[in-house]
């Protein structure tokens, strides 16, 4: 327990941090960007299938930064891109969504090294609390709609993404974190 408050309190410095909050800043405008449809999602399958960008930045911001500063982030970048590039309505229960991703991802890989195993479970997370119970729970809220024909309707698409997801969250998560440290360590 000791090590996981030691986390929280290093991770609750970094909202001080003014480094942090400028990359964090920076995180917040690619964030809400990635809402941008000609930006932030590439299509498979039109209207089922599609590769989003958005999680790779708020695990990036959860790995640098840690949880608290993570869910500054997705809040931040929620409201923001939402407001500005998606023509969607703004609906606070994705925002919450995001926010809970991303302070996992912060426990997942903040002061870590960034192994596939720390991916896995932290894209099962995603997959199985936030892509199959809460968003359909808020699609629910918003369409009126059964929970359970949301929750069978993205079954498929979630068991499809994970692996798809789990090798581009390695990929970007390793090359940004590298990338970050080396600059860094060349400002010291």
């Amino acid at each position: 327990m000791p090590a996981f408050k030691n986390l929280l309190e290093k991770s609750y410095k970094e909202l001080k941090s003014p480094r942090s909050l400028t990359a964090a800043s920076l995180l917040v405008a690619i964030y809400a960007i990635s809402y941008y449809p000609a930006v932030g999602r590439f299509m498979i399958i039109p209207g089922f299938i599609e590769i989003r960008f958005g999680f790779i930045v708020l695990a990036v911001a959860g790995a640098l930064f840690g949880p608290f500063m993570a869910m500054v982030v997705a809040f931040l970048g929620d409201i923001t891109g939402v407001l500005l590039f998606s023509g969607a309505s703004f609906f606070w229960g994705f925002t919450i969504n995001w926010m809970v991703l991303a302070f996992v991802f912060g426990l997942c890989f903040y002061k870590e090294k960034i192994t596939l195993p720390r991916i896995v479970c932290a894209m099962l997370f995603n997959t199985c609390a936030i892509s199959s119970l809460l968003t359909p729970l808020m699609l629910q809220m918003i369409s009126g709609r059964p929970f359970q024909e949301w929750f069978f309707l993205r079954l498929p698409l979630n068991a499809i993404m994970l692996p798809v997801n789990i090798v581009l969250l390695y990929l970007a998560l390793r090359t940004v974190c590298s990338v970050y440290d080396r600059v860094l360590a060349s400002h010291r």
